[in-house]
């Protein structure tokens, strides 16, 4: 029964013949991470964010301050004790590439090493 349902999965979710389930577009992370609030710069509230598992995508990095902006959408989910943190789940689509002009990402999101900018585009308890 088990090589009929995961059989199924696959000529369902892969037209491509390979024989491997779809994976996330390349501009896109599912990130679950350790957020502890930073500070605010400006109109934005900063969060100290560490990965701890790897839903989707490939970041380039373990660590990474986001910039949340100030849609409650957003800061809501992160809103916890200063000296505390709290674990969530954050969607991103890669918004720009190779922007060398700013060292932060010019969205709600974060920049990676490679200066490509993240935006944020949800966020899940």
């Amino acid at each position: 029964m088990l090589p009929l349902v995961y059989g199924l999965l696959l000529a369902c979710g892969n037209t491509s013949g390979s024989g491997t389930l779809p994976s996330a577009p390349a501009d896109s992370l599912q990130l679950r991470v350790e957020a502890r609030y930073a500070g605010a710069v400006g109109w934005s509230e900063l969060y100290d964010c560490r990965v701890q598992e790897v839903l989707y995508g490939n970041p380039d990095k373990p660590q990474f301050t986001l910039y949340a902006g100030i849609s409650p959408q957003f800061n809501r989910p992160l809103q916890h004790a200063p000296d505390s943190f709290v674990v969530c789940t954050l969607s991103l689509r890669l918004y720009k590439e190779n922007d060398p002009q700013r060292s932060y990402a010019v969205v709600p999101g974060f920049k990676d090493k490679k200066g490509n900018d993240w935006e944020l585009t949800d966020v899940k308890p």
